[in-house]
């Protein structure tokens, strides 16, 4: 299940590069849309993996990974398809929490 983990990972750090690829301030509509697809492969597979599995790993992980990874993923995902940039904005601050919180823990 630790595979689920490191596909999340991969497609979402795919997503990033996406929407930080342009060459200009304007992100164009296919980047968006390829942003967005591979931010929904990156929910689909962080949802598969066992979040009592990663508490085995270090405790505290498996809620740090629903409550700021998956929603912050979720949020942005959600803030782009409806053009929310708040929620955009809320979810890119999960994700930076939940960073830091992969940092702290040594992980």
């Amino acid at each position: 299940l630790i595979k689920h983990l490191d596909n999340s990972i991969d497609y979402n750090n795919q997503a990033i590069k996406v929407i930080n690829s342009g060459n200009s301030k304007r992100i164009t509509e296919n980047e968006i849309n390829e942003y967005k697809k591979l931010l929904k492969k990156a929910v689909i597979e962080a949802k598969k993996v066992d979040l009592k599995l990663l508490d085995e790993i270090k405790n505290g992980y498996g809620n740090a990974y629903k409550n700021k990874y998956i929603l912050g993923l979720e949020n942005q995902l959600n803030g782009f398809e409806s053009h929310n940039d708040s929620l955009t904005q809320k979810g890119q601050k999960l994700y930076d929490e939940y960073v830091a919180w992969i940092k702290k823990n040594g992980l």
